[in-house]
């Protein structure tokens, strides 16, 4: 029987007998600068050492896995006894026309050529390419002792002619990349052949600032039309102006090919960008689509593309959301978008936005929204990562968390409701001004001042992070003061009400726990009628 390491080497035979059966000629090999590469009698390590090749040598040969198997006739500078020896190729060696070329750099894109093949150059086949990327964390080529794979930031593209754009690259970052080319036989006697070119290092453009991205100046086209995403390359929005092309500082002149001019994030024509503003939710979904899930304690989400943006709900740590990746940010698609609104949506607004996430084809008034993934640059770290990278023993462990807060949370409201029912509750008639329920801020957030068994004034309001806080008031001066905790007993923080007998509004300011300083004013009016369900937290 034979060994593992003789199966091996007949693997590699085979398939350098396979290239010289679909290749009309032997491929040009170059040996790395800095490298020198040993020839041997076998594609095996331990084989004898027959000579070696010096740097920038080129060679010809038929690449077998990862060696390469030198031709009889080899130019005159191979040493005899090289010829019809094995190379491996490794990071010794690299195909010519397998040697990427950068034409130009954008954004999130790198726009790249080679020789590569033509049908002159194959035998009854076809052939296709793959372009590689990848990012390391310490600098070092790939497979130096130095480098570091991040195996978050890696990816290919697979195409049919020797050039293409390489997008949804992160911006401002240094990659390397190569590519693989495979002839793939129309016989089903001969076996597919395929080899690497060398890795190339370079980087992304850096990206504008956030005040930029937000105008829409930046992101008309030629004729002042503005564009939106690009289905073909899947980046989020079109972005052009002249001080963003490299020596280039006054728009082009009315001869210039329209078509010519391309988006600096993607690389791509306007042309191929969505026209008008910002896509409808329905029009998302033809964008590639990445799934994440939240890894820190909750997460905001935004109304637009930036920390400023209006906040319009949250989600918790485990919640898997999905959606097109945008710089640092996630845009939510529609099923996401209403996990996050519906945390903070009152009943009506929660049962609308249900029924437009399940309109046919996606459509209906579903408001786009934001999820910072990256917060590094704010100190927070990785707020979200890759579904897929989530190890199970970490998403059991974040589903039993949840599971306990919500458990708490139900255990103290059916304790209250207890006490409420063992104490014979009826509804308080007010006898003072503060008791009700007030609504306040554009839209319309609600608490409820109220009096308990006991007869002690009680706070109950919304909170971003843990939904709801309550708390006992006593009355300090013209104010009444009390500590807020969320349901599972955290200290949340505290807030002061005065009632404004001359318009009959409320006055209130919350302090956040550990602040020394009371927040802003907020106005608040009195509802009248029965309590009803609450409204999100703010």
């Amino acid at each position: 029987e034979e060994s593992e390491a003789a199966q091996r080497k007949a693997a590699v035979v085979r398939a350098a007998l396979a290239a010289e059966s679909l290749l009309t000629s032997a491929l040009e090999f170059e040996v790395e600068p800095g490298e020198c590469a040993v020839v041997r009698e076998e594609p095996d390590a331990d084989s004898r050492r027959l000579g070696q090749l010096q740097r920038s040598q080129v060679v010809l040969g038929y690449p077998g896995g990862a060696w390469l198997r030198l031709t009889e006739g080899a130019d005159a500078s191979l040493p005899p006894a090289c010829r019809g020896g094995w190379v491996f190729v490794g990071q010794h060696l690299g195909a010519r026309r397998s040697r990427l070329a950068v034409r130009a750099r954008y954004i999130e894109a790198i726009e790249l050529e080679w020789s590569g093949l033509d049908a002159t150059d194959v035998r009854d086949a076809k052939i296709m390419y793959l372009v590689e990327w990848q990012i390391f964390d310490q600098p070092g080529s790939a497979g130096s002792a130095g480098a570091k794979l991040n195996s978050d930031a890696k990816g290919h593209s697979l195409v049919l002619e020797p050039r293409t754009i390489a997008t949804r690259l992160p911006a401002g970052t240094s990659i390397q990349l190569r590519v693989a080319t495979r002839v793939l036989s129309k016989s089903d006697a001969t076996k597919d052949v395929r080899w690497f070119g060398p890795w190339i290092q370079t980087s992304t453009a850096d990206p504008v600032p956030e005040e930029q991205e937000l105008s829409p100046d930046w992101h008309l086209d030629p004729f002042g039309v503005e564009r939106a995403g690009c289905p073909v390359s899947g980046c989020f929005s079109y972005l052009w102006a002249p001080e963003l092309i490299e020596g280039q500082q006054e728009a082009p002149g009315l001869n210039v090919n329209p078509e010519t001019i391309c988006c600096v994030r993607c690389g791509h024509t306007f042309s191929r960008h969505i026209r008008g503003g910002m896509e409808d939710a329905s029009v998302l979904e033809s964008f590639p689509l990445v799934s994440y899930t939240v890894a820190h304690g909750f997460v905001n989400v935004r109304g637009a593309r930036t920390t400023q943006g209006e906040h319009v709900g949250i989600l918790r740590k485990g919640a898997s959301v999905r959606g097109r990746r945008e710089g640092l940010w996630l845009r939510l698609d529609r099923r996401s978008t209403t996990l996050a609104l519906g945390t903070t949506a009152d009943a009506a607004t929660s049962a609308h936005l249900a029924t437009a996430a399940e309109q046919p084809g996606g459509k209906g008034l579903v408001p786009a929204a934001w999820v910072l993934v990256d917060g590094q640059t704010s100190g927070l770290g990785r707020l979200l990562i890759p579904t897929a990278d989530v190890p199970p023993e970490l998403s059991e462990r974040w589903l039993q968390e949840h599971r306990e807060r919500r458990s708490r949370g139900q255990a103290a409201k059916a304790a209250a409701e207890a006490c409420r029912k063992k104490a014979g509750f009826r509804p308080f008639q007010p006898a003072r001004d503060e008791v009700g329920r007030w609504v306040y801020g554009a839209k319309h957030l609600e608490y409820e001042v109220f009096v308990t068994d006991a007869g002690a004034l009680h706070f109950e309001g919304p909170h971003i992070r843990v939904g709801t806080v309550s708390g006992a008031l006593r009355q300090q001066g013209p104010w009444l003061h009390g500590d807020l905790a969320a349901p599972d007993g955290e200290a949340i923080g505290s807030i002061r009400l005065a009632f404004v007998k001359h318009d009959g509004s409320m006055i209130s300011n919350y302090k956040t726990i550990g602040k020394d300083e009371w927040g802003k004013d907020t106005i608040a009016s009195k509802l009248p009628g029965p309590p009803i369900a609450e409204d999100a937290p703010e």
